[in-house]
């Protein structure tokens, strides 16, 4: 029985000078298989009804015969194989599609550097994908979880202000980026990459209108190939109208220099009075412990929600701890709701956008295999290595790294991509990690409890920052952990070396990571 040569996903040039002899005879021609498609750098992929073209430019031919799978046919014709070394074939179905090629050469061929019989049949699988097409239901969401009714999107749908909506995606044609716009919606917008899509991500949004008025929709899905694009329009589909739930605060951070508190709908400007408010700041990386004293509180101009706080002659830093109060007044939401008082709200930084997601840096080990992740080759006790790229867990994505430490041992690895930083710039270095077990036995009390951190390189700082795992620790729960802050003293290409250690524990320390993020961050003088 012959042998079928599949070729799968991106197809690989088999290259004409694929092998090597001492001789040949003058005016004899090698055999040699080379197949190509016009598509084989996009993972031979093509919308129904597109087209792609296939080449046979193998040396030492005797006779070919293409044949194509059901639902497409020679380009021009209704013909359904062909014996040309060049044919263009229009596909009319969706699904992963078999293009068979069966060769006859003169002699024993050449697949790349392997010699194989004279008979050679190949299959070449084509990813035919369907036009794109989105399709969004949206339901009333409650904060325990449940949903309510279904919003009807192509009407005026009432919603009490600081309630929420959940707008469930259905998309067709594997888009490469899904966009929402809402409206008077928090978040006001959405943008979800392609592994977000893959991984289930983007099939559920949730949002909640704080501000009063009447508000559209949009969403947009597209791929740039093979190209294509759908964009849905929900024109005025939401009409917020006053409520009587409680005012809840929803959120404290920086805007613009000012501290933001996001409350669940509009604040009465007249009801705001700079005296209700408080803010303690430290910093213990600056020896700072503070009461700054409140300038001004006014209503964000620009979203009715959210009442701004400045301090009198104090800047806010990414590496400062900030709290603020509420004593207690008259502040009220514009359909007549009094605010609660709050103690020491925690102030929560909002990131920056993770730059090595604009590298080739495996931050997300979705490219990755275990040889992308090599051992440093450390001495004791940072020599034990067990480090796998594993599919069970993941943060981001569907795949994360497996990390398994003994007792006293540590490891030291990295990854062969690399990733650019700034001279004089500031960054933040973190890492989603989920620990699986060996958290509860830490001894706390030791001088050194385990912890993992990261090298640069070059320029290594050795006194690096570490993020430091104790019985505190939650398992089986993902958790930012951010390991150092790093001012780059050159422009130039970075690399990590991470640096795992299982220290003042009894048992294995099992941990998952995925995400490595390196954002930048305004740190305090």
């Amino acid at each position: 029985m012959k042998k079928i040569n599949y070729i799968i996903g991106l197809l690989t040039l088999l290259s004409v000078f694929g092998c090597t002899k001492e001789w040949e005879a003058p005016g004899v021609e090698p055999n040699h298989q080379v197949i190509y498609t016009s598509e084989y750098q996009f993972g031979n992929r093509v919308q129904v009804g597109g087209s792609m073209t296939f080449t046979d430019a193998s040396k030492g031919i005797v006779s070919r015969t293409w044949t194509l799978p059901e639902g497409s046919h020679i380009e021009g014709s209704s013909e359904t194989s062909s014996t040309n070394d060049l044919i263009h074939i229009q596909f009319n179905e969706a699904g992963l599609k078999e293009v068979n090629l069966s060769q006859s050469f003169g002699g024993a061929a050449y697949d790349g550097n392997t010699q194989r019989e004279s008979q050679l049949d190949t299959a070449i699988l084509i990813n035919v994908v369907d036009s794109l097409s989105l399709q969004v239901k949206a339901h009333f969401y409650f904060p325990d979880g449940t949903t309510g009714e279904e919003l009807d999107l192509t009407k005026t749908n009432e919603v009490q202000a600081g309630r929420m909506v959940k707008y469930t995606l259905t998309a067709i044609g594997e888009p490469a980026r899904i966009v929402y716009n809402f409206g008077g919606g928090d978040p006001s917008s959405v943008t979800y990459i392609e592994s977000e899509i893959e991984d289930g991500t983007a099939a559920e949004t949730i949002v909640q209108y704080k501000q009063l008025g009447t508000f559209s929709t949009t969403v947009l899905g597209d791929r740039p190939r093979p190209a294509g694009i759908d964009t849905l329009n929900f024109i005025n589909t939401i009409n917020v109208i006053p409520s009587s739930d409680p005012l809840l605060l929803t959120d404290v951070y920086v805007k613009d220099g000012f501290i933001a508190l996001d409350y669940s709908r509009e604040i009465e400007p007249a009801s705001v009075d700079p005296s209700t408010f408080s803010v303690h700041l430290t910093n213990e990386g600056k020896g700072l412990d503070i009461n700054p004293a409140v300038l001004t509180a006014t209503v964000d101009p620009t979203a009715g929600n959210i009442v701004l706080i400045a301090l009198d002659g104090e800047n806010i830093y990414d590496d400062d701890v900030v709290t603020v109060t509420y004593q207690g007044g008259i502040l009220q939401s514009t359909d007549f709701v009094a605010a609660d008082e709050f103690i020491d709200e925690l102030l929560v930084h909002r990131p920056n956008k993770n730059i090595l997601e604009d590298s080739d840096y495996h931050y997300s080990m979705e490219t990755s295999t275990g040889l992308d992740w090599p051992n440093g080759g450390w001495g004791a006790p940072f020599d034990h290595y067990d480090f796998t790229i594993s599919d069970t867990e993941s943060y981001h994505g569907s795949k994360s790294g497996k990390l398994v430490l003994p007792p006293g041992k540590g490891s030291a690895f990295s990854n062969n991509k690399t990733f650019p930083l700034e001279a004089g710039k500031s960054y933040e270095f973190g890492v989603w990690i989920k620990v699986e077990s060996g958290a509860s036995t830490i001894d706390d009390a030791a001088g050194e409890v385990p912890s993992i951190l990261v090298y640069t390189a070059p320029d290594t700082d050795w006194g690096a920052g570490r993020f430091n795992i104790t019985t505190e620790t939650p398992e089986g729960e993902w958790i930012y952990a951010r390991m150092d802050y790093y001012t780059a003293k050159t422009s130039t290409d970075f690399t990590f070396t991470y640096r795992p250690f299982n220290s003042a524990n009894t048992q294995d320390l099992v941990l998952y990571m995925d995400y490595v993020t390196v954002r930048e961050v305004n740190l305090r003088p």
